[in-house]
């Protein structure tokens, strides 16, 4: 399992020049990604309106969120692209060879 630091997520971020604010803990990393819906401790995950996520927000490592929606995750990255800035995420530390790394993270 590869662990990827949230300073490495942060650095890419801020170098490929995206305006975004974080929030929480900038310290340790995430295994993998998952959806919102369907969250897996440990993963970055990202979440667009709050709608069926109160439950869960608690629980997330990182979350990616659009302007305005407030939660109450581990660290979150706020940012008016939220969409863009997530797969830009996957794209850099879980794509690999044309197809997405899946993370086998056992429960």
């Amino acid at each position: 399992m590869r662990l990827i630091k949230k300073q490495d997520i942060i650095s890419f971020l801020k170098k490929k020049g995206y305006n975004f604010t974080v929030v929480g803990d900038i310290q340790g990393s995430v295994q993998g990604f998952s959806s919102a819906s369907n969250y897996i401790e440990g993963t970055i995950t990202w979440v667009k309106t709050l709608k069926d996520k109160e439950d869960i927000l608690e629980k997330i490592s990182v979350c990616v969120v659009e302007e305005g929606v407030e939660i109450s995750a581990e660290t979150v990255i706020i940012t008016r692209d939220s969409k863009t800035i997530f797969f830009e995420i996957l794209n850099r530390f879980f794509l690999r060879r044309g197809r997405l790394r899946l993370v086998k993270i056992q429960l």
